[in-house]
C-alpha cells in the first residue's frame, strides 16, 4: 500500500486514505491517489479473486477424485473437515490419561482380550467395568480426603484427584475400545 501512495498515511483512517465511516477517500493525498488507482486496482483484485477460486476447485476435484480413489466417500471428507479440535481442557485431561498409561505400558500387558471371540470380548469389558467401579470409589476417596470445606485443595491434592479421574476415564476408555466402539489400534492403543 506504502509503494502505491509514496508512503503517505491519512490521519483519519491510518493507512488506506479511505474513510472507514464513508468507504470514500478523505481528501488527503493517500486519498486522493487511492481514489485514483481504486478501479485498477478493484479489476486487480476481481481477477486474483477468480484465479484463486479456479485453483480451490481444482484442488478440490483432485482430493475428490484420490479420496474416492482410496475408498472414502465425499460425505465422510465433509465430516472429517467438520470435526471440531478437542478443547483445551480436554486436551490437558487426555495427557493425564496418556501419564498414568505410559506409567502402565512396562508393567501392565494391553487391555483387550486375547482373541477376537464376542463373548471374551464381554468378559473383559465385564472386567473393566468392575475396575472402573473401583477406581470411582478410589476417586471418591480423594474427595473425602480433599475436605475444601475446611482448607484450600493444595496442588497434591489437586493432582491427585486428576490421577484418580483419569484412571476413572481409561476405564471407561478400555470398556469402548474392548466392544469395538473406537478405530483398531494395536493392544497399547498405539
Amino acid at each position: 500500500m506504502a509503494d502505491e501512495t509514496n508512503g503517505l498515511r491519512c490521519r483519519n483512517c491510518g493507512n488506506t486514505g479511505i474513510s472507514p465511516w464513508t468507504g470514500e477517500p478523505c481528501g488527503c493525498p493517500a486519498g486522493k491517489a487511492l481514489a485514483h488507482l481504486a478501479p485498477q486496482r478493484q479489476a486487480k483484485l476481481d481477477e486474483t479473486a477468480q484465479g484463486h477460486v479456479a485453483h480451490l476447485y481444482k484442488n478440490q476435484m483432485w482430493l475428490k477424485e484420490h479420496f474416492e480413489q482410496a475408498g472414502i466417500s465425499v460425505v465422510e471428507i465433509q465430516d472429517m473437515s467438520t470435526e471440531a479440535q478437542p478443547r483445551a481442557i480436554v486436551r490437558h485431561f487426555a495427557a493425564a490419561m496418556e501419564r498414568k498409561l505410559a506409567a502402565n505400558d512396562a508393567t501392565k500387558g494391553g487391555w483387550r482380550a486375547a482373541n477376537g471371540q464376542a463373548n471374551m470380548r464381554r468378559w473383559k469389558a465385564l472386567q473393566h467395568l468392575k475396575a472402573l467401579r473401583a477406581e470411582v470409589d478410589e476417586l471418591a476417596e480423594a474427595l473425602i480426603a480433599m475436605d475444601s470445606l475446611r482448607s484450600e485443595v493444595n496442588a497434591k491434592q489437586a493432582q491427585d484427584i486428576l490421577m484418580e479421574a483419569a484412571d476413572c476415564a481409561l476405564y471407561a476408555l478400555m470398556i469402548a475400545d474392548t466392544v469395538g466402539a473406537l478405530p483398531p489400534t494395536d493392544d497399547r492403543g498405539r
